[in-house]
């Protein structure tokens, strides 16, 4: 299983939130797609209701990482976004929830990266940043119905720190955080040691590059988390095992 999340169902006439979970799988070998489990709030069991089949979105045979939007919706539904891992490419797809537990395929777009592995939205949930693990970092518009416009912004980290030569040989950037109350994106680059901070034009639908943070060498960044204030940023390093902290500064909402 490589990527879990969480939505409601509205059901009954009372209107009551059903908690759902999907879990996205490799499909290799036993597993067959998207899974979508109902939540039982009351002793904490998960029962299977639907598989969305690989034959959800072009080439996605392998869904690595679900994310359901807050505020985007299609026909009054939440909108999920699944990125898609097929052989040396990756789609990012938009889909909604349908009534019989499987998900509706709204569309897909193809991006140049490959290796698709963490997906964020913007703060106002008009673009969507990719991390992919090959050693890139994709941006991609969203319209108004909350389907995914063609890539806007893409670059590649061909060069890593090489300091752990079987993971740091070339760049592999794991995920990315947007900083809260700004237009601000740090993209982590396991194979560089690095924190990349951009700046989002949402005129030109691109991304302006800010001055990177520089981790320990042979640390690999991996994944982040926010402070319950806003105020400062966790980060987690792969390789080394070890935790970095950083404030936001308030003014420039760069890391200090």
């Amino acid at each position: 299983m490589l990527g879990v999340t969480a939505g409601t169902m509205q059901q009954g006439e009372q209107r009551e939130s059903q908690p759902i979970l999907f879990a996205a799988t490799w499909t290799n070998e036993t597993s067959q797609g998207i899974y979508t489990y109902k939540l039982n709030t009351t002793d904490g069991s998960l029962t299977q209701w639907a598989i969305t089949p690989l034959s959800f979105a072009p080439g996605g045979f392998n869904p690595t990482y679900l994310l359901e939007a807050t505020n985007k919706k299609y026909d009054g539904k939440p909108v999920i976004y699944a990125l898609n891992r097929a052989t040396g490419i990756g789609y990012v797809s938009a889909m909604t929830l349908n009534a019989d537990g499987k998900l509706d395929l709204l569309n897909s777009q193809q991006m140049l990266g490959g290796s698709p592995a963490h997906i964020t939205l913007s703060p106002n949930e008009d673009f969507v940043a990719v991390a992919n693990y090959a050693g890139s970092l994709s941006l991609f518009p969203l319209y108004e119905n909350g389907t995914v416009a063609p890539e806007t912004y893409y670059e590649a980290f061909p060069n890593g720190s090489r300091v752990v030569m079987d993971q740091q040989a070339t760049g592999h950037i794991h995920s990315t955080r947007w900083l809260p109350n700004s237009n601000h994106v740090v993209a982590f680059d396991l194979g560089g040691d690095t924190l990349l901070q951009y700046e989002l034009d949402t005129t030109a639908r691109t991304l302006k590059k800010l001055e990177p943070v520089y981790r320990p060498p042979g640390s690999g960044p991996r994944h982040s988390v926010l402070s319950t204030n806003g105020d400062y940023l966790y980060v987690t390093d792969e390789i080394s095992n070890t935790v970095g902290v950083y404030k936001i500064n308030p003014q420039t909402s760069l890391l200090e």
